[in-house]
């Protein structure tokens, strides 16, 4: 094998290694809310959580939102930001955000009107789907 060779199998070679680690880059993922609570963001940050009353709170303790018995979610100021029916989540204005798959592995997608998963939530959450919408629309960046 001739140097010309060599050096363009080599060059094929440093190719393939670099480009095959690229397509095992850990991909963000949807953000969750997990069994106990705990909502994460796409990167496995904790954003914050919702307990079993259904009051948000963001990771610095603030309260952010109150999600009610009927699914109606309030802001901390207590304005009426959305409602959740029973499988999907519509803000004040009857804007469809997202609607919630069946429990599949104790988990439920939320699948927004393109089609993208947009949130996994534990089921035990499923009604209360809307604290990440809460937490994202506190952060402005859902």
């Amino acid at each position: 094998m001739d140097t010309a060779m060599k050096k363009l199998f080599i060059v094929f070679l440093i190719v393939v290694v670099t480009g095959s680690s690229f397509l095992y880059a850990q991909l963000p993922k949807p953000p969750a809310i997990n069994l106990s609570g705990q909502i994460y963001d796409e990167y496995d940050h904790v954003l914050g959580w919702i307990s079993k009353q259904g009051i948000v709170q963001n990771a610095m303790d603030d309260r952010i939102a109150v999600i009610d018995k009927s699914g109606n979610a309030y802001d901390g100021k207590g304005q009426r930001i959305g409602k959740m029916d029973k499988n999907s989540f519509v803000d004040a204005h009857g804007t469809l955000l997202f609607t919630v798959s069946e429990p599949l592995d104790q988990q439920c997608k939320l699948i927004d009107p393109n089609g993208k998963i947009v949130g996994i939530v534990d089921a035990h959450f499923k009604n209360q789907a809307s604290a990440i919408h809460c937490l994202y629309a506190k952060m402005r960046i859902f």
